[in-house]
């Protein structure tokens, strides 16, 4: 596992979502978590962990992707952020990809996405040149073609069905599939980050000194309730 913020923290959100608790996403309503679904979740995770190398405490998934390719003893996480580009026959070792792994049927359901992307800020001066160069990086042949001839991971659907683009990144959308079209999106309150960088370090440091589940539950829902909203 990941577990340096806010990737533990994100599993147990994923693993709520999975469970038919997820966070709430209302943005013009208070963020809402389920302390005793969180407490559930956390446990899980809990469990997970003395699976897991002693590195795996400081690793986010960048780390644990990176050290996938270039070790040979570990072999699996059920729950991280997925790059494509790892799967690439220029890898030491090709990962290959799959859905994430839930604890409740159906088990592909409930991965968090979101909080990555392209956007225009209200107080840019150039407002339409700006816009125009959203639409060229959103546009079919940009996604379709030029991101993945240079290792990256396009957005449009039309990517991710294309045959030659799964194959270039060893099946990594066809395997996936499931789980983005069943994905829980994180919230967009103002300020949310915030509180997903602070809920993040709490976590991981209560996974390192094994705080009970309850006490973490009870601390980010308290950090929760201090997010604003857009009302």
């Amino acid at each position: 596992m990941a577990v340096q913020t806010p990737h533990a923290l994100l599993t147990i959100g994923s693993l709520m979502a999975n469970a038919g608790r997820p966070w709430s996403t209302d943005a013009s309503q208070p963020l809402r978590i389920d302390e005793t679904a969180f407490a559930d979740a956390y446990v899980l995770l809990q469990g997970l962990l003395p699976f897991c190398p002693p590195e795996a405490m400081d690793w986010n998934s960048i780390d644990l992707h990176d050290s996938m390719v270039a070790r040979d003893d570990v072999v699996y996480c059920p729950c991280v952020y997925g790059y494509a580009t790892y799967g690439e026959s220029d890898m030491r070792q090709r990962l290959s990809f799959a859905d994430f792994a839930g604890a409740t049927a159906p088990f592909h359901a409930g991965s968090a996405i979101g909080g990555t992307a392209a956007g225009l800020s209200r107080f840019s001066a150039r407002g339409d040149e700006a816009t125009a160069l959203l639409a060229f990086l959103l546009s079919a042949p940009v996604q379709d073609e030029l991101i993945p001839s240079h290792h990256g991971q396009a957005a449009l659907s039309s990517s991710w069905v294309g045959a030659e683009n799964d194959k270039q990144f060893n099946g990594f959308f066809s395997n996936v599939a499931r789980s983005m079209d069943t994905a829980w999106i994180r919230p967009r309150h103002p300020g949310y980050i915030t509180f997903q960088n602070e809920a993040g370090r709490l976590v991981a440091q209560a996974l390192r000194e094994g705080t009970t589940a309850h006490t973490v539950a009870a601390a980010v829902r308290e950090q929760a309730a201090g997010v604003r909203t857009l009302a």
